[in-house]
């Protein structure tokens, strides 16, 4: 009895306020201890509030979306995120920036005035407790564990003034150097190659640079601790709140938001115990979980998908109209966050509108496709924009076979011999038609598990297109499209194989198959004895969870730190205060790093966490090393290279050799090359200013000779150097006085 009175029990708004008080304040103090300073935890606090939550519940407003208060907080923030960073992009893109504070101002006067003409009720800041808000606070508990023990302890600053980043599963070296790169330049360049535009989707990396550009909050701060903290939390928000409304139960709903975030999906860890195959790089598996826990665009685009997907839902149960323009506004903005992920999201919306609509001349499918289509097109012709003189994005559909590779790392000779002999030879034996179920099954249960139990649900439903199944149907056309687009649509940049990235979708796919799965397990155990419900739910637990324990094993315990200097940091920091904001940085290949710690471009970072095979074809790539060789071989008169690359800097370490080739001075002339036919002939074009050094690092600054002191000098070679001598042309014999100079 008193347990029950205890669940009955209302908390007023003096326990809400305080409870989020202590939350945020908690907070802070963890990423003090994390290295945040307390100003900058405020800032960003401020930032959220002003940027975020206040745009996104005046536009709900406004809208007049009635939903519940958990629903409302997370489309708050999905709507005032999405908004914010579109408006901001908009308004960098047509160098109009007021355009951005218009658009926070207004929410912000809109917000205190409804706050003033409809002020709040007691209930909106009472609360009861209750088993299922214990259980999402767990829940939440375990993602903060998971930040504290990976996220969190990168990128600290040690006592000597360096920076450690663990490197093991890693992928924030190009999320840093874009974000600094969309501080100054939108459409923004390729950092780690500048001249390219950067033809990818940066929505994540702006939202980022907005509250580094307009709140000066440290990047590796925002990515490691700050934003990671939001989006990490926003997920389960919206995953809750999308399953709540989908199966219409908490418990499918908790279930749900658990595997999505922790269950990651596969069975590898099967193979992996079993045949030894490596966890990482094994396309056999959909392990999402990387993606969520890493600097990953597929965090926060997942997260603004299931909001998408919530309002979609509730414009066709209640045909409402205020919510078509919700669902139709966040699922386009995918497209800014996940590229990918905009292809099965368009034609899902198509075929379900169609089949729905001959089905039951139900239309409303259709409206919220082509109005998603409309808000996406100005986005994609933006993008378009952007990539003028960039790679181009070539897509043709045809079968693109990842079964071999699969087969191989499994070590399956027999099953690959057979699928090739299957595919790739005239005469067909008999025993490979028996192989190919057993393969395409071995390979489905391996990337999706348990959840591949759901699919007779989902397809049951498919065959069986109803007005009241709606939600049920578009999970199968949508999970179906995402398997058919990773096999049948053969994606490339320039002709450099793009296939890979769609694995985002394959594992996107994995994700709403978790929350249909969800959705089926309870549906099953509904009239089940509680013990053996609770039993058969364990089990699913414990059966999804070794991917991703064994994955934050090896992360936390081998991190593989790596350090960057104090000196190298100052370097940096200097070329930050002191340079332009369009400055081009060329360094010798060994100096890698410099444009993720910088807000500069530089001419090529040849690190692996560039993902250069992913931007710049083979030939573009050896040019630039060639180029970058040659000139620091001969700095004096390989001018030309600086030219062809706006160079404005030449960053190099204190013992490169590049000062005994060039002398120890401060100021260096440089030449570039104009014929070498009989004698090199070479023009004084650039001028060398050192104007930077500590204990390891040198800057030089690249000037422009004045047009009347472009000489022309021959250059001799001579035993103790080069001896450059001042051309002076002939006047041929016979045409004195013809003007020629």
């Amino acid at each position: 009895m008193k347990e029950r009175a205890f669940f009955k029990k209302t908390f007023g708004p003096a326990w809400f306020i305080g409870g989020i008080f202590v939350i945020f304040a908690g907070m802070a103090v963890v990423f003090k201890a994390f290295g945040v300073p307390f100003q900058d935890t405020l800032k960003f606090y401020g930032g959220g509030i002003f940027f975020v939550y206040i745009p996104g519940r005046s536009l709900g407003w406004i809208l007049r979306l009635e939903t519940s208060r958990t629903a409302g907080v997370a489309l708050s923030f999905v709507l005032g995120m999405i908004t914010s960073t579109v408006v901001y992009k908009f308004s960098l893109f047509f160098d109009f920036v007021p355009a951005f504070y218009i658009w926070t101002g207004f929410c912000a006067v809109y917000f205190f005035f409804r706050m003033v003409k409809h002020p709040p009720r007691r209930k909106d800041f009472s609360f009861r407790l209750s088993v299922e808000g214990l259980v999402f606070a767990a829940i939440l508990l375990l993602v903060f564990i998971v930040l504290v023990c990976d996220n969190y302890r990168n990128g600290l600053e040690k006592p000597d003034g360096s920076v450690v980043l663990n490197m093991h599963y890693y992928d924030g070296f190009l999320r840093n150097a874009v974000i600094r790169e969309l501080s100054h330049s939108v459409p923004p360049q390729m950092p780690f190659a500048a001249g390219f535009p950067l033809s990818y989707h940066y929505g994540m990396d702006l939202f980022t640079s907005l509250f580094y550009r307009q709140l000066h909050i440290g990047v590796l701060d925002l990515n490691h601790r700050l934003l990671m903290t939001f989006f990490f939390f926003l997920l389960p928000l919206t995953s809750f709140v999308f399953l709540r409304d989908y199966s219409r139960s908490k418990g499918a709903a908790l279930l749900g938001t658990f595997l999505i975030l922790f269950g990651s999906g596969g069975l590898a860890y099967v193979a992996t115990c079993l045949l030894g195959i490596n966890q990482w790089g094994n396309i056999f598996y959909s392990f999402y979980f990387f993606n969520i826990t890493s600097l990953n665009s597929f965090l926060p685009g997942l997260s603004i998908l299931l909001a998408g997907f919530f309002c979609l839902f509730k414009y066709i149960r209640e045909h409402r109209i205020a919510w078509l323009f919700p669902a139709a506004l966040i699922l386009s903005i995918v497209l800014e966050f996940k590229m990918f992920f905009i292809g099965p999201i368009m034609g899902a919306l198509f075929v379900t509108g169609i089949v729905l609509f001959f089905c039951s001349r139900d239309a409303y499918v259709l409206k919220a496709g082509f109005l998603t289509l409309a808000f996406a097109l100005p986005l994609a012709l933006a993008a378009s924009l952007s990539n003028r003189g960039g790679l181009s994005v070539d897509i043709s559909f045809r079968f693109v076979d990842w079964i071999p590779e699969i087969l191989t790392q499994l070590k399956l000779k027999g099953l690959l011999r057979a699928w090739q002999g299957l595919f790739y030879q005239e005469k067909v034996a008999p025993l490979y038609l028996l192989f190919f179920p057993v393969t395409v099954l071995l390979c489905l249960a391996g990337s999706f598990g348990l959840s591949l139990m759901a699919v007779p649900s989902l397809v049951r439903d498919f065959f069986r297109p109803k007005k009241r199944g709606f939600d049920r149907f578009f999970m199968g056309v949508f999970i179906g499209g995402c398997v058919l687009f990773f096999f049948f649509v053969h994606v490339t940049l320039s002709g450099m194989v793009r296939n890979f990235t769609n694995i985002y979708v394959f594992l996107l796919g994995a994700v709403l198959l978790t929350a249909a799965w969800s959705d089926v397990l309870f549906r099953f155990v509904k009239n089940k004895r509680t013990a053996v419900r609770i039993g058969l739910i364990f089990l699913v637990i414990i059966v999804s969870l070794p991917n991703t324990v064994r994955f934050m094993y090896y992360k936390v315990r081998y991190p593989q730190p790596r350090s960057f200097s104090a000196e190298f940091r100052e370097a940096a920091a200097w070329m930050n205060r002191h340079s332009s904001k369009d400055a081009v940085i060329i360094h010798p290949d060994y100096l890698r790093y410099s444009c993720y710690f910088t807000d500069r471009r530089v001419v090529l970072d040849d690190s692996a966490h560039s993902y250069l095979d992913w931007h710049l074809s083979d030939l573009q790539r050896r040019e630039r090393r060639h180029d970058i060789q040659a000139f620091f071989n001969d700095a004096v008169l390989n001018a030309n290279i600086l030219k062809k690359y706006n160079v404005s800097h030449i960053w190099l370490m204190r013992d490169s050799g590049f000062l005994s080739k060039t002398e120890e001075n401060r100021f260096l002339e440089c030449y570039g090359l104009i014929s070498k036919n009989r004698f090199l002939k070479v023009q004084r074009m650039l001028h060398l200013e050192r104007i930077f050094q500590n204990k390891d690092h040198i800057i030089y600054q690249v000037h422009e000779v004045p047009s009347d002191k472009k000489d022309v000098f021959v250059v001799e070679q001579k035993e103790n150097g080069r001896v450059f001598k001042k051309f002076t042309p002939k006047v041929p014999s016979g045409n004195a006085g013809s003007g020629i100079k």
